[in-house]
């Protein structure tokens, strides 16, 4: 499958894969087998396909033969929208409610998924002891 925007088409494949070359399902599978993770991969290619169109497809079975679809525009959820960029009406989706350049979230448990730490300011910004941003909303 293939999408931009709120489209999708469904993509045939042209040949089968020459040499070693393998569809993304079968290079995770892999990896994940190199690295001794058991269980990685339950479904086929077709299941994965089906479970990851279920919302935005009517009829996954005549899909493939109907050209480009259109996907429903998903909802927004919180942050400025079109026409009324009121913050105190629309929150973003952030604990504050605002845009977070430093993740008061984030300082207080910094690897909240367990996969290493995440900073609080993201690399590259300046530091906060050098740069204070405040909004006045």
């Amino acid at each position: 499958m293939a999408g931009a925007g709120h489209y999708a088409i469904f993509m045939q494949q042209a040949i089968a894969p020459v040499g070693e070359c393998r569809n993304d399902i079968d290079i995770c599978a892999a990896l994940a087998e190199r690295l001794g993770i058991e269980g990685y991969n339950d479904k086929t290619e077709d299941e994965w396909l089906r479970e990851l169109t279920k919302h935005a497809i009517d009829d996954y079975d005549t899909f493939p033969g109907q050209g480009p679809g259109a996907a429903a525009r998903p909802r927004r959820r919180g942050g400025l929208r079109e026409g009324d960029p009121r913050p105190d009406r629309h929150p973003f989706t952030t604990p504050s409610g605002k845009i977070e350049i430093y993740s008061m979230s984030l300082a207080a448990r910094p690897d909240p998924y367990g996969l290493g730490a995440i900073p609080p300011i993201p690399p590259g910004s300046p530091s906060r002891s050098t740069r204070s941003i405040r909004c006045g909303w």
